[in-house]
């Protein structure tokens, strides 16, 4: 209470010493339900766990196991899935996050694109690793079909060919590669060309354990900022949003599951689909578990948050946006092995899980 000989312009200020700052979170007037959390906490394990396991889970059961048609449908379900994750999820949180006004004005109006940028950079990041492990892919390929018999004119061009892989030149490597001239082939044909043929489906195994990983690693970044938001929200929008986040755990971990199972070189008593998947659903938990932790001190609306969980979703979204495109809809449907191998009827199946997964997850952003 101020005394009354308290000028008028002290006055006006008084109200706003009890309001919180411009750039933070106002007070919640719900109590906080903690084990309501815990619960919550539980659920979305047991949610996102079982979403992205059950196909690993029923493939030493031929009875249990699901069928390669549904298998199938539910790769490109998950894939659309995935892509209107980024689109319709990731990508609007990162531009509403950088662009909020209590951020510096370099993010909002110095370089406005700032958001699209990140996940530009997100996207390269992983085209480069792919890019990496593509040529890494290539010479090792070349250095066997280089492997020749005894005699030294074999040996020259195994040397020739080796030499000229190593510096990445294919089309050097096809002229000089022994295995391309069928003259000179004789007995060791059949034993090259089953070495091609073998690491060509170990190369083909590679490639989908590393779409895998990086896919992953997209979503698991993200993840943590959603187990976060679970945990700091209280009363009826925690209710709406646990409930919306469980539902995306289920729809997400089972495109991604679908992928992992999808990989024929893990064994059925491998241990790395097991881990890939409890990875996946632990990740958002372990974002509730912070939340329960920091939830006095965090405040979402605050600069450092902002930065860092837009920065995070901008560079999720351009990973999975890569992935999704490019490694997963790009292979699938739009390479020449996809219009050599699938039927129209197939085509049309993929397709229509596809737009069926996007408009599920477009849908959800309403509430998550």
């Amino acid at each position: 209470m101020l005394p009354p000989s308290t000028p008028d312009h002290l006055k006006s200020l008084a109200p706003r010493a009890t309001q919180p700052p411009k750039c933070s979170s106002p007070p919640t007037t719900t109590s906080y339900n903690t084990p309501l959390h815990i619960l919550a906490l539980f659920l979305i394990l047991l949610c996102g766990t079982t979403a992205c396991l059950l196909p690993t889970l029923t493939r030493p059961h031929p009875r249990l196991s699901i069928s390669r048609h549904a298998l199938f449908i539910s790769r490109h379900f998950g894939t659309g899935v995935l892509i209107a994750l980024a689109f319709c999820h990731l990508l609007p949180t990162a531009f509403e996050n950088l662009w909020n006004e209590c951020l510096p004005h370099v993010w909002r109006e110095g370089y406005a694109a700032m958001p699209g940028c990140i996940a530009m950079v997100g996207a390269l990041a992983v085209a480069g690793v792919e890019m990496g492990f593509e040529l890494r892919g290539v010479r090792c390929a070349c250095a066997v079909e280089g492997v020749g018999g005894g005699d030294d004119e074999s040996g020259r061009q195994m040397k020739q060919t080796t030499q000229v892989c190593a510096t990445g030149n294919e089309r050097a490597a096809d002229l000089i590669c022994p295995c391309e001239t069928s003259d000179d082939r004789g007995s060791q044909s059949d034993s090259v060309e089953a070495q091609s043929d073998t690491l060509t489906a170990q190369q083909a195994d590679q490639r989908r354990i590393l779409q895998c990983l990086l896919l992953e690693a997209g979503i698991l970044f993200h993840s943590v900022f959603i187990g976060l938001s679970i945990s700091l929200s209280t009363g009826t929008t925690f209710i709406a949003l646990m409930v919306a986040i469980a539902i995306h755990q289920i729809f997400e971990g089972r495109g991604l599951g679908a992928r992992i199972a999808g990989i024929e070189r893990f064994s059925v008593r491998s241990v790395k689909p097991w881990g890939m998947a409890f990875a996946y659903g632990l990740t958002c938990p372990l974002g509730q578990a912070i939340g329960l932790g920091l939830r006095k001190t965090y405040d979402p609306e605050g600069t450092t948050a902002l930065l860092v969980v837009g920065v995070a979703n901008a560079i999720s979204a351009g990973m999975i946006l890569y992935a999704g495109l490019v490694q997963l809809l790009g292979e699938d449907l739009l390479s020449e092995k996809s219009y050599a191998t699938l039927s129209t009827r197939s085509r049309l199946e993929a397709v229509a899980a596809l737009v069926f997964g996007c408009g599920i997850m477009a849908a959800m952003a309403t509430w998550a």
